[in-house]
């Protein structure tokens, strides 16, 4: 699913289903599509909760829809455990491969998502190609000029505008299309002093060279500044005195100053891709891309307390009673090349390539006093006297480069030996180098230089029958690999070589069924989690080993029933088991259930939709423990559409009931007092008006 959308059918139940699934897919996926972003998601919208009306998907957003960065949960795989791409461009952090919902793609930029729920086939790439994918798709290009200008107002003073231009075909330049988007949003956010301003501009342009080239071009640029501390949940004794929407205030005096607390993001993503039909069924499909992530940070380091601190930064003088804080940045450029190549047969099609990437990455964390003057600098820092420490400044905590080369050649062969019948055996090679030179080394705090090397040989193998028409079965063999994260070198003297990559075996079965009034899609699953890395501490070093893995099984499906008058229903759901192999209890931070069902309507002009998603019992730490048990939570979400020419109005209300449950919570380990609780954000209102023509 490298360059566009499988056909997933015909019918009334596909035109209304909210999400929807392949008759050619070999394992489950979710498509979500840009009429369904469009009409039923919050127009201030990040990938988050569109991806999260996917079975097995779970997650929510504590400043209202897209005012704040969210992380989303697939089948009790965290963030940095599955693939993020766009337009089959693999992008992520560089310490490890988590992404940031509000960085670099808002929902107004997705023409297309399919949620895949697992490893895929050889030629799907990722630094995570272990639990799954979140596959984004750019706005489409249309044949006929085209321009729309929406504005929303909202709840939390918030405005979004929202700026499409399409220009249909140019025939001065040979049938060439492009589409420009902007978005500005603006909030107060839900949570107290959690303002929020972001702005993008995306522009693609594709331009065909002959009958059987095209070239495709595509830039984004984003950027965001919000204010937030690192230590952005609230503890009881806040919740108490100030509310479950408590976050940052306006006293000088407070570690939880809004002013000591703000994020500046500004991210880029571009790529050209050739794309060429060549003699004798043979074709050639070249991709060169690059990204850029910059997030300059200020934070307090104690912002759970409501007043003046008893503690000053690690640099400070004696007894100072000051806030302290810190500067943070994290910049990293990430240049890469995927090449693919294929010949069609009449029975079949093999397909083979490269993927080639390099990271480079600057990271460093400066202690910082918001109340001395001059705050505390490199160099008038004093150096400490712990002996590991004697090189280091007292307030670096680190400073340090890093980067990785990644390669990954692959191939697979598709198949098929007698009709409706597909059988796909794939073969991909991963070596990933780890590389870092640190002037002072995050954790150990002392200066290091040294890399390693991941190699791991992946094996893939699905198959797809065509029962009927409108009916299909699929299974899929695939083994995962998860690229390690940085901090292995965050010790004095760190063990890399000998740790294994840690890696998944997934076994999966399914069926598809699409005919005109119902759709329905359900599956099997079974995951073995290998080597998993764990760290502990010897003699006051860390020590990084291999320590088994975990299980992840479960039940998942989603089906859509529409009736004559343009009214359809849909439910989805599944139960996931994520157990550890040691003592068998539920892995941290995995729902072990999610349901959703709502309603669709359209009639003539106007149109709506109803829809609940529940998220099950999970617990924040690992071993089940009953301080930590996270009871399931639901959001229901209304929109009202009405058409008039060349003007929409959408109306949306979210999170209708208000429910402000717990969502996740930090422990404090030896301070539980300073645990940090993470609430549904509350009840928010939408109106948009768009114009088109």
């Amino acid at each position: 699913m490298i360059d566009e959308i499988l056909v997933y059918g015909r019918g009334m139940a596909m035109d209304l289903a909210p999400i929807k699934s392949s008759l050619q897919a070999t394992q489950p996926t979710s498509i979500v599509t840009r009429e369904f972003i469009e009409e039923a998601m919050p127009q201030t919208a990040d990938f988050s909760p569109i991806a999260q009306i996917a079975p097995s998907m779970s997650g929510t957003n504590k400043n209202g829809p897209g005012f704040q960065e969210s992380k989303t949960v697939m089948r009790g795989f965290q963030d940095g455990e599955y693939n993020m791409t766009y337009d089959g461009i693999p992008f992520g952090d560089t310490n490890n491969p988590t992404h940031h919902s509000t960085s670099f793609f808002p929902g107004s930029t997705i023409g297309t998502m399919a949620v895949d729920r697992g490893p895929g086939n050889a030629g799907q790439l990722g630094q995570a190609s272990f639990g799954g994918s979140i596959n984004m798709f750019s706005l489409n290009l249309a044949d006929d000029p085209s321009f729309s200008q929406s504005a929303t107002l909202g709840s939390f003073n918030s405005t979004n505008f929202v700026t499409t231009a399409n220009s249909g075909e140019i025939a001065a330049l040979g049938g060439a299309k492009a589409v420009v988007n902007l978005q500005e949003l603006n909030t107060d956010g839900y949570l107290t002093h959690s303002y929020n301003r972001a702005f993008n501009q995306t522009l693609k342009i594709q331009v065909p060279i002959g009958d059987d080239v095209k070239f495709t071009a595509f830039g984004s640029h984003n950027t965001i500044r919000y204010f937030q501390t690192d230590s952005d949940g609230a503890t009881l004794n806040q919740v108490a005195q100030f509310g479950k929407n408590f976050a940052l205030s306006d006293d000088p005096k407070s570690a939880t100053y809004f002013g000591y607390n703000v994020t500046h993001k500004e991210t880029d993503f571009e790529y050209f891709r050739l794309q060429a039909d060549l003699r004798d069924n043979f074709y050639v499909d070249e991709t060169a891309y690059t990204y850029f992530y910059q997030n300059d940070t200020l934070s307090a380091v104690q912002a759970n307390y409501t007043g003046a601190t008893a503690l000053g930064t690690k640099a400070g003088p004696a007894g100072n009673k000051n806030v302290p804080g810190y500067s943070k940045n994290n910049e990293y450029r990430v240049w890469g090349n995927i090449f693919r190549a294929g010949k069609k047969f009449s029975f079949g099609e093999l397909r083979a390539g490269l993927w080639y990437e390099r990271a480079s990455t600057k990271r460093y964390r400066f202690d910082y006093d918001f109340t001395l003057s001059p705050p505390l600098t490199t160099a008038t820092a004093q150096l400490v006297k712990d002996n590991r420490e004697k090189t280091a400044p007292l307030n670096i905590n680190y400073l340090q480069h890093s980067g990785w080369n990644n390669y990954q050649p692959f191939v697979d062969f598709e198949f098929k030996p007698i009709e409706g019948l597909t059988i796909t055996p794939g073969f991909k090679y991963v070596s990933f180098e780890r590389f870092t030179d640190a002037f002072v080394q995050q954790t150990s705090r002392v200066p290091f230089v040294g890399s390693g090397t991941f190699t791991k040989a992946l094996e893939f193998a699905t198959i797809n029958y065509r029962i009927q028409e409108s009916w299909s079965v699929y299974g899929q063999y695939a083994t995962g690999f998860l690229v390690p994260d940085l901090n292995v070198f965050y010790q004095p003297k760190p063990n890399v070589l000998a740790l294994k990559p840690q890696t998944s075996t997934n076994y999966q079965i399914g069926t598809v069924f699409n005919a005109d009034k119902f759709t329905f899609d359900g599956d099997l699953y079974y995951i073995d989690f290998n080597d998993k890395t764990s760290s502990t501490v010897v003699n006051g070093e860390t020590i990084f080993s291999n320590l088994g893995g975990a299980i992840y099984k479960g039940v998942e499906g989603q089906g859509t029933y529409a009736f004559d008058e343009g009214v359809a229903i849909f439910v989805n759901g599944s139960l996931n088991e994520a157990t550890t192999k040691d003592n068998h209890t539920q892995i941290a931070k995995a729902p072990k259930w999610t349901a959703a069902a709502g309603i669709i309507l359209k009639y003539g002009a106007a149109g709506a939709s109803l829809i609940n998603k529940v998220v099950g019992t999970q617990w924040s730490v690992a071993n089940e423990p009953a301080a930590y048990k996270i009871s399931p939570y639901n959001t229901t979400d209304l929109t009202v559409t009405y058409d008039f020419p060349h003007f929409r109005v959408i109306a949306g209300v979210y999170n209708i009931f208000d429910h402000t449950k717990i969502t996740a919570l930090s422990s404090q380990g030896s301070t539980p007092a300073f645990d940090q609780y993470y609430f549904q954000g509350g009840r928010s209102l939408q109106l948009t008006g768009k114009v088109s023509f």
